[in-house]
Formats: structure tokens, sequence, C-alpha cells
């Protein structure tokens, strides 16, 4: 049986709305789960103070032979990405918020159920808020892992106080290139496992267009240890260098872990996945103590097309610099912008069809220069197209002619002169359609 108990997937261009970042949780004998909607949109599409349009929306499930099939769902207003513990009767959804016009200050709004109490935290202990809150129940106390760096544990009551319980220092101040905070992250929520710890998983930052997840224990004095995975690799091959643990829980004898899935950060066109699955142990003190792959092999159809983002910061660049977004950027030098840039021709039985370039240009000089050139592995310049587009623009290049047999690679050149132009995205497109398809399971 596949490890794999329910899964979505969609294709999303922007503009669209997207679903994704399911929270699966327990509660009265059902299998539940709370996600977010939001709109597609890219970074300068976010306007400082004003109240993105995005909502969670609660799912009711039924067990269908061995698989999860959705029946009911309904929608609790705002929120972005949410959090959810339960301990099979009682359910804290954690909802993220920002009032409109609030320009600094967000909040969260802690609904219960099933009773449908919610309450509000505007604060703790003077801290900024945060996101990526982790939540726990142990003897009948709600609590939240705050941060790892330092470590912070939260209690926080029903009537929105909020108390400081535990406070260590760790070595987990290790900073991604981007931003001058700890790499290690929030994620799922946390579970009381038979030995007295609470056990969680929380996911790496390592680029912003890259996370892998990681497994954390804390014991009953607060110490805190963690377990780094190798194999989430398998789930970058397939497309997905976005990997974030949205929720854990054990049912029915088995351990389970919620998954959101994306090809990078959400600014581009991309797809996404959600997906639930039965972890290979028992008891959560095995699992975290086991020297396997915490992950399961994962084998899932793909939806068609097969995509894969490239952030141009990780290909060789002659003329470029690296931003803090993951682009790169020349302002009027002539020479390759991008260069060494290699595909596959074949990925998951389908021939690459087409490239996706995202960026933004202006002229520099009258009669700037863009072309983008695809060249074989010996040399031979395959196409050269001229990039005409101008301001925030997307350029696509049939090239699934080209190819013979024979070839495995092909290497993507993009050469400027006299333009200020960033290259936001590169995206590989493998046997597209015309209609890409949704799937859900």
């Amino acid at each position: 049986m596949s490890p794999v108990v329910f899964n979505t997937f969609s294709e999303r261009r922007l503009g669209d709305w997207v679903d994704i970042f399911r929270c699966y949780f327990t509660l009265q004998g059902q299998v539940h789960s709370v996600h977010r909607n939001f709109v597609l949109l890219p970074t300068e599409g976010y306007t400082k103070g004003k109240l993105q349009d995005s909502n969670n929306t609660l799912t009711v499930y039924n067990w269908v032979d061995g698989a999860l099939q959705a029946q009911d769902q309904r929608n609790l207003g705002h929120g972005t990405d949410p959090r959810v513990v339960s301990d099979g009767e009682t359910a804290y959804v954690f909802q993220l918020m920002r009032r409109d016009g609030d320009q600094q200050k967000s909040f969260y709004r802690i609904l219960k159920l099933p009773d449908q109490i919610s309450f509000d935290i505007e604060d703790v202990a003077g801290m900024p808020l945060g996101k990526n809150w982790q939540p726990f129940l142990k003897d009948g106390k709600l609590f939240v892992v705050f941060g790892f760096d330092p470590l912070k544990v939260i209690e926080i009551g029903e009537d929105g106080s909020t108390k400081v319980v535990a406070t260590q220092q760790t070595q987990l101040d290790i900073f991604p290139p981007h931003q001058k905070f700890s790499m290690f992250r929030g994620g799922s929520n946390g579970v009381v496992a038979e030995d007295g710890c609470v056990y969680g998983f929380g996911h790496l930052t390592v680029r912003n267009f890259r996370h892998d997840i990681f497994m954390w224990r804390l014991d009953a004095d607060w110490n805190l240890d963690v377990k780094i995975s190798s194999n989430t690799i398998g789930l970058k091959d397939q497309g997905y260098m976005i990997t974030d643990p949205t929720s854990f829980f054990e049912y029915d004898g088995a351990i389970f872990l919620g998954l959101a899935l994306s090809e990078r950060d959400w600014y581009f066109d991309q797809k996404f996945a959600d997906i639930l699955v039965k972890l290979d142990a028992s008891t959560l003190p095995e699992l975290f103590a086991s020297s396997g792959p915490i992950l399961p092999t994962l084998n899932f159809d793909p939806i068609e097309p097969v995509t894969l983002s490239i952030p141009p910061a990780l290909c060789p660049t002659d003329v470029g610099g690296v931003t803090s977004t993951g682009a790169i950027r020349n302002i009027g030098r002539a020479g390759y912008l991008l260069k060494g840039c290699m595909l596959l021709t074949q990925k998951r039985d389908q021939r690459l069809s087409s490239i996706e370039i995202f960026f933004k240009c202006t002229e520099k000089q009258e009669n700037g220069k863009v072309e983008a050139s695809v060249w074989s592995t010996t040399g031979q310049c395959l196409d050269t197209v001229t990039i005409s587009q101008r301001g925030k623009a997307l350029s696509r290049l049939d090239v699934s002619h080209h190819f013979d047999g024979n070839q495995k690679e092909v290497e993507l050149r993009l050469s400027c002169a006299d333009v200020d132009i960033t290259l936001e995205n590169i995206r590989a497109i493998y046997a597209a359609k015309s209609n890409p398809k949704t799937n859900e399971n």
C-alpha cells in the first residue's frame, strides 16, 4: 500500500487562486484539515498595510479503501498558513491574521473546536509575534514552540494570556544567505509520546526558494534535540524545492505527517501539492532514534505537465549579480547574464517541450538587446531567440523539435547588452499540455 493516503496536485499561474498548506488532525473519530486559500501574486503584488486576500478552510474526511476522501468543507474566514493541534476530542486552530489598514501588527486568532470558541493573542511578553508557531498539548495545557534560536516555549491561556515557560540557548544560530534569522523554523504541531517527550517537525529555510525538513524532540526539562533528514532530495527530483511539514498526528496505531510542497517560494507560476504520509514507525521514540530516513520512499503520479523551476542564483553568470531573492541582475553590461544552465531533455518519461523565462527589463540605451539561446553539450547552438518584451514579462522558448534521441542535456544561455534586466525564474516544461489538470485523491 502506498504511504501517501491523501494528496492534491495543482498547476497555478500568477493571479490564480491557490489552495495549499493542509494541516491534518483528528477530532471526534474523524480526520480533518485546515488549509489556506490565496491569490498567487508576484513580490510587487503585496501592498504594505493592505490585508491580503487569504482565508482558511476546514475539511472533514472519510476513510475509503485505505485512503482519505474529502466530504464537508467550511470557510473559517481570513487567515494565512494555519497550524492545528488536537487531542482527539478538542482541537485548537491557529490563524495568523492582520487587520486591514494595520501596517505593522499581526495577531493570532485561536479557534477551539468543536466548541466554536475563539480568542486572540496580540503579543507575547513584549516579543515580536513572529509566525510558524508549533502548538502542542501537554498535561491538559496548551503550549507553542515559539522559536529555536533560542528555544522558547510559551503557555497559552484560553483568555489570550501568554507565559514564557522555557528559554534555552541552542546552537541553531545558522542563517540562510538572504536573512539574518535562524534557518531552523517552525513546521508541524507537536505530539507528546509515551516517554513524556514532545516530538514534531520543523522546516529548514536553506534559501528563500528551498525548504527541507527536520524532526525535533523536547524532553521533560525542555532540552532540545534535532534530527535532519536527507531524503527530501527525492521530492526535489520530482520538482519540489519547498517541503514544509504542516501537521503530525497518531491515528489508529499509525503515525502520519502532512507536507505542503511547491516548486519554489510563492511568487511565481508553479505547481503545488499537499500530501499526507503514513510514516514507517510504530512509536515516536522509534521514529526519532531510527538511523534510517524519516520519510518513506514517496512515489506518486505527477501532475502534467512535469515542471521544474530553476532559481537563476543557482546558475553561472558572467555579468550578473545575485540578489537576495535568488534572481540575478545586470545593469547595462554586455555579456552572458546566464551561461551553463543545464537542463535534462527528458524527465519522468516526458520530453523537454519548452522553457519559460521570467524577468524584468528596461532599456539603458536605445536598441538594448536580450537573446536566449539553447546549446548542445558539444557546443552547437540549436536555437536563438531575440526577447523584445520590456517591463515584467515571461518569454517562452519552444525547444522539443531540436532534440534527437542522443541528447541527454542542453544548455540555456541568456545574453544581454544595454539593458537593466533581472532574471527572476527559469522554468522547464516537460510534455506541456494546453490545459493543465488538477488531481485530487
